[in-house]
């Protein structure tokens, strides 16, 4: 039988999840508030062909910013939440530092050949030779969207939920 003092415990508990689960939803919501603004910012001041090479060029960011994380983010919040569980900081800490260097040079690799191809991925498989400005503008964000992401994993990993969910969904 609980004794007074472990259903305290168990209750004070169930009301932080409660609180940081509604914490969580409503940096979702302003993050998806947020994106439509910023969407809705581009598409009324810019004029419909330059809004869509942004929209074009942006969701071939994402692609390759998926991309060049490598699949790690699954990765590190295994072997980080693992590390963390066992209060091994060490093993996390160079967890977070090996996927980090990894996703940075391979998400490099794609910013800078996105850079590079871009007249002729804008021509060739796009079709609108006139996204190329707007591809290579935002070729770099490659990088930081890959990192970004990374990151997030690796703050929820050990349990910096609201730190995580801001982190993808607002600063992305």
């Amino acid at each position: 039988m609980l004794t007074n003092i472990q259903t305290k415990l168990i209750a004070n508990k169930r009301k932080g999840l409660l609180f940081q689960t509604a914490l969580a939803f409503t940096i979702r919501a302003f993050g998806a508030a947020s994106g439509f603004l910023l969407n809705l910012i581009i598409a009324r001041t810019l004029p419909p062909q330059q809004a869509g090479y942004y929209f074009l060029a942006f969701t071939v960011i994402q692609v390759l910013a998926a991309t060049g994380q490598l699949g790690l983010p699954n990765s590190l919040l295994r072997f980080i939440g693992s590390s963390k569980a066992e209060k091994n900081w060490n093993e996390a800490s160079a967890a977070h530092k090996t996927g980090t260097l990894w996703a940075f040079l391979f998400a490099t690799s794609l910013g800078v050949l996105l850079y590079l191809a871009s007249p002729w991925l804008a021509e060739h498989i796009l079709e609108k030779p006139g996204a190329t400005t707007a591809l290579q503008a935002m070729a770099p964000s490659v990088v930081f969207f890959a990192l970004l992401t990374l990151n997030a994993h690796a703050l929820q990993a050990i349990g910096a939920v609201i730190k995580s969910v801001s982190t993808h969904n607002i600063l992305v």
